[in-house]
């Protein structure tokens, strides 16, 4: 009987370990979750796992903005909402379902546009899946912001 209880008691350890596990696992890096990565000369040098950005439709201009809501590029940065307005959606792929690149396009800030922080090789995916990718180069960083659900 002790043996049958030890062995219950180990399984029921492990299973809890394996589950602390995979829980831990799933904090972790760019690709699980939300991140904000920005990169300088190929170097993480900054990351933010709280921002959240969005996509709404604009029904009347028939275009998206994407809503950047509280971020920066370094920790000293103060934190914006910018906005990127008059994104068409350029997805001609079933699994994806919007789109947008371009080779610059000029973020909004307070409702004006903010020429300061022009964007460049901007891409903006959103897949069927519920995946998100948005990265760019501004200000002299590459911007990455992955939203994955699994």
């Amino acid at each position: 009987m002790k043996k049958i209880l030890f062995y219950a008691m180990a399984a029921i350890a492990l299973f809890a370990f394996a589950a602390c596990e995979k829980e831990k696992n799933q904090d972790e890096g760019p690709h699980n979750g939300i991140a904000l990565q920005v990169y300088k000369g190929g170097e993480l040098v900054f990351e933010d796992k709280e921002v959240k950005w969005h996509l709404e439709e604009q029904s009347e201009e028939q275009t998206f903005t994407l809503f950047m809501d509280k971020t920066r590029f370094v920790a000293e940065m103060p934190m914006l909402n910018m906005e990127v307005r008059g994104l068409v959606n350029q997805s001609t792929a079933e699994n994806v379902a919007f789109q947008y690149e371009t080779d610059n396009i000029i973020p909004y800030y307070n409702g004006a546009e903010y020429p300061r922080y022009v964007m460049t090789n901007f891409s903006c995916i959103f897949n069927i899946s519920q995946n998100t990718k948005v990265q760019f180069t501004c200000a002299g960083y590459d911007v990455v912001y992955t939203e994955i659900y699994e």
